[in-house]
């Protein structure tokens, strides 16, 4: 059923239709083994698998594109006191924010591999000395990666892409587009300061504790001396 769901997301649908039929037959599903073999494009062959085993195709939803969730909208205050921090990062002050959705965990290879099949990229391109994990974060990807990233999640969806580019020239974000976007520094920050809390980290100040919550080469207590699986 993955590698069905793969090749349907990847525009290999002779394959997938092939996949999803077999293993529809396999849990003695003759109605939609004899749906996928008729399935015409992706959104088809999509209804298809959730019919199969909705649980496991939402784990496949999860597993190759963001888990969005809603970040309510508030005030604080952004930056620094005087007192820490660098100079970019004065003077504070107060900042309101409407609420928006920001992905659950950082993008893994696992989801950005799904992009570069469909734009005739290799993955392996973006791979870091210590090698690819699907469910790692995604390495090497420069902003400009990053903006046609969500542009092309914005048109898979049929929304409206915020980044604007003339070929291969960026020109201008539209922040009214209905499409996906980097978060702007002050909902990063706000986001993770739990909601603008005072706090260094999200949730915790001490450096100690860092290791708990994010990779770090001052606290490898993690288990992974490089990047570690989104989530842990």
């Amino acid at each position: 059923m993955e590698v069905a769901y793969w090749d349907a997301e990847t525009g290999q649908l002779d394959s997938a239709r092939i996949l999803t039929s077999a293993a529809a037959r396999l849990l003695s599903r003759t109605d939609l083994a004899t749906s996928a073999a008729k399935s015409s494009d992706r959104v088809a062959l999509r209804s298809v698998l959730a019919g199969l085993d909705n649980d496991h195709f939402a784990f496949l939803e999860a597993r190759y594109f963001p888990d969005l969730v809603r970040i309510p909208g508030g005030d604080f205050m952004m930056g620094s006191p005087d007192s820490i921090g660098v100079r970019s990062e004065h003077p504070q002050h107060r900042v309101y924010l409407s609420a928006f959705q920001l992905a659950k965990t950082e993008t893994t290879f696992w989801q950005f591999a799904v992009y570069t099949e469909n734009n005739q990229l290799d993955i392996r391109t973006f791979a870091p000395q210590w090698d690819i994990g699907g469910d790692h974060p995604v390495v090497n990807v420069s902003w400009f990666d990053a903006a046609r990233y969500a542009n092309w999640l914005s048109a898979r969806e049929g929304c409206k892409p915020a980044y604007i580019f003339d070929g291969e020239r960026f020109q201008i974000i539209d922040y009214d587009a209905t499409g996906y976007r980097l978060p702007t520094e002050a909902q990063w920050e706000y986001a993770a300061r739990s909601g603008g809390k005072n706090e260094m980290y999200a949730g915790f100040s001490e450096t100690a504790d860092l290791y708990m919550y994010a990779n770090s080469d001052e606290s490898p207590k993690d288990g992974y001396k490089y990047t570690a699986p989104t989530g842990h």
